[in-house]
């Protein structure tokens, strides 16, 4: 009796944190409210949501790529001159391809946010791993300056 217990305390507790973790919110990300939704106007354009939102005018857009974490994190790191790998704590990066910074935070082993600042503004992406269906949800917000 004990046993199923504690099995079922212990599936109730990983399936939480697993909810919470696909849930998670950074406050970086303005084309987001905190609870995922989009903030601003969305429509939906071939495999992407594109969201504007018209009272800061920023603009952003979402969509699901398949594969890891890792493999479409080391496409924006390339993109951006970056090391390509997950850093394991949040670093600052000079980029060697574009004249700007690179911020990476890994937030959890199936979340990254990443924070471009330049001279025409910054961009924040937050990739989220979905290991059950092997697909990276990527959600890019633009703010101009």
């Amino acid at each position: 009796m004990k046993k199923v217990i504690l099995f079922l305390l212990m599936m109730i507790f990983v399936s939480s944190n697993l909810y919470a973790e696909e849930l998670h919110y950074h406050k970086g990300m303005w084309c987001l409210n905190p609870d995922s939704t989009y903030a601003g106007k969305t429509s939906f354009e071939d495999s992407y949501v594109s969201i504007y939102n018209e009272e800061d005018g920023s603009s952003g857009y979402d969509d699901y790529q398949k594969g890891s974490l890792q493999t479409l994190y080391r496409q924006r790191a390339i993109e951006f001159g970056i090391p390509t790998q997950i850093p394991s704590k949040k670093i600052v990066y000079n980029s060697e391809k574009i004249d700007g910074t690179v911020i990476v935070e890994p937030i959890s082993n199936t979340q990254i946010y990443m924070l471009i600042s330049q001279a025409g503004g910054e961009i924040a992406i937050l990739m989220t791993y979905y290991p059950d269906k092997h697909l990276t949800r990527r959600t890019f917000c633009y703010e101009m300056p």
